[in-house]
Parts: structure tokens; sequence; C-alpha cells
């Protein structure tokens, strides 16, 4: 049974351009960036986000959205964990991107 949305053709290799790495180049700054989290009622849930702001500029600053939670205790729990991993990651990304 074959789908009438799907690309079949997908193998086929195409080269990328160096405009799609962009992103990576404007995301360095994050690895030297101050890491918080964020928690908020929403809908009768608690959606938990990482807060990345720099270090060098304040201002700039991105919010990460990650899950969302029935339970506020379980959201902040999460929200702690996911914040000591983005820190436990520093030295990685900044290695990585180096």
């Amino acid at each position: 049974m074959e789908l009438p949305f799907f690309n079949y053709n997908y193998l086929q290799e195409l080269k990328g351009e160096n405009k799609d790495l962009e992103i990576i180049q404007d995301e360095r700054w994050l690895g030297n960036s101050v890491v918080g989290y964020l928690v908020e009622p929403i809908r009768e849930e608690w959606a938990i986000s990482l807060v990345f702001v720099s270090a060098e500029t304040p201002l700039k600053f991105v919010i990460r959205k990650l899950e969302k939670h029935t339970s506020a205790e379980k959201a902040y729990h999460y929200g702690v964990l996911a914040q000591k991993t983005a820190k436990m990651l520093h030295t990685c990304y900044n290695q990585w991107i180096n």
C-alpha cells in the first residue's frame, strides 16, 4: 500500500546551502549564558520552559518550551532538573561550537 502524499524519493541527496548552518552560528552565545527555568500555568496545566540569558548582553535571551505537566510540583522538579542538565552541558556545548 502506497501513501499518495508521501515522497518516496527522499533518499536522493540534495546539497545544502551555507545559510542552512546560520542557525548554529546564531546560537553560539548559548554556550556562555545563564540558564534558568520558568513554570507557568496554561489551561489547567503547568508549562515548563528553559530561559537562556546572554552573560555578555543581558537583553539577549531565548526561551525554549519543554513540556507540560498537570501537577505544579512535578513541573517545578522537572524545571530544576532541566536547568541542572543545561548547566552541566555548557562545557560540552562550548567544545562543540569551537
